[in-house]
């Protein structure tokens, strides 16, 4: 991020926690569930979109002065 600053670029990146996906088929999905509910402060793991929408707000105008950010969006893991 400091090495391309001066060139209006900004390095950010999210950092998830036990997020409901499929890649790993079905059975995986319920092993997030369980441990999302175990674990997490929360007590349920995350949705795709949850990610996403923080992902979204890093490269808006909005986020315009984050930079060398490391966004957790793990349900307060």
């Amino acid at each position: 991020a400091r090495e391309v600053a001066t060139e209006d670029i900004r390095v950010c990146a999210t950092r998830p926690g036990i997020i409901l996906t499929t890649i790993q088929g079905e059975p995986d999905m319920d092993m997030r569930r369980k441990t999302g509910a175990l674990v997490a402060p929360q007590k349920r793991a995350g949705e795709p979109e949850e990610v996403a929408q923080s992902i979204l707000w890093l490269v808006s105008d909005e986020a315009g002065y984050a930079s060398g950010a490391i966004l957790d969006v793990a349900g307060a893991l």
